[in-house]
């Protein structure tokens, strides 16, 4: 990851295949609004981190970066349907 003018830049060859598509199919989805991204900025303790995420329609991924770019975790979780959780008796 870098920076440009404070906004984060990822490179679209590293992001695709952790969304398990191409990246000529990460291009259309972000153009399309189907895959949706975000940034936070860390605060107090956690000042000069980001987390990015990126929201497709079967997973959300998510980098949590230092202040120069490296990435300190991946986090990928797959979304659909939510589990129903049952008592146990």
């Amino acid at each position: 990851m870098a920076f440009d003018n404070g906004s984060p830049v990822v490179d679209a060859d590293a992001i695709a295949p952790l969304l398990g598509i191409e990246v000529d199919e990460l291009r259309r989805g972000l153009q399309q609004g189907q895959i949706t991204t975000g940034v936070e900025r860390g605060e107090a303790e956690d000042e000069g981190r980001f987390r990015l995420t990126f929201v497709s329609a079967q997973w959300r991924l998510r980098l949590t970066c230092d202040a120069d770019g490296n990435v300190l975790s991946v986090s990928r979780v797959q979304r659909g349907a939510p589990t129903r959780l049952t008592p146990h008796d």
